[in-house]
């Protein structure tokens, strides 16, 4: 049984999200965003429109939970991963403006989905062993100056419990 961890499956999504190559506007590819600071992406996007296209964010935004199964060794937990892509409000995507920036967006929807979602498990093995169960959700957000494809992808994963830590002279006999 392979094990993984909430980091490792994140940290995968984005060198897969990395790693797509674009239909449209083939020269500009994805890019990881740098998460400094208060890694505020939609903020920093808005400040900083020009370079933010196909700029993306990739984090886990679920909540910790009791696991599906549990045997005390491993265990069946679930993870959301929301992942958000920067789409500038310029005349870059062609003459209809908006309406071309709609189209480029979701033809990286489709992508992102393929990718990503339950059809991406080719891309989850050894070191983040996952099951993709697809997306929850897919929304774009329309900011000041960008616009934001924003979506929730679902996993499930093994994990190993924490052996070392264990309280020291609490139950159990004396």
């Amino acid at each position: 049984m392979a094990l993984s961890t909430a980091s490792a499956i994140r940290d995968r999504a984005r060198v897969i999200l990395a790693a797509i190559d674009p239909v449209s506007l083939l020269g500009d590819r994805f890019r990881d965003f740098r998460n400094e600071g208060t890694a505020d992406f939609r903020e920093w996007a808005e400040a900083n429109a020009p370079g933010a296209f196909r700029r993306y964010q990739i984090r886990d935004v679920g909540t910790d939970e009791m696991p599906l199964v549990s045997n005390t060794v491993h265990e069946l937990h679930r993870m959301t991963l929301e992942v958000v892509v920067a789409y500038p409000q310029s005349h870059r995507y062609g003459d209809d403006n908006a309406m071309d920036r709609d189209r480029v967006i979701d033809e990286d929807w489709d992508y992102i989905c393929f990718n990503l979602g339950h059809t991406g498990r080719v891309h989850f093995f050894s070191g983040h062993d996952c099951t993709p169960l697809g997306f929850t959700s897919k929304t774009v957000e329309r900011g000041d100056v960008c616009d934001f494809l924003v979506a929730e992808f679902e996993y499930e994963y093994q994990r190993a419990l924490a052996v070392g830590g264990l309280a020291s002279g609490v139950g159990g006999p004396p």
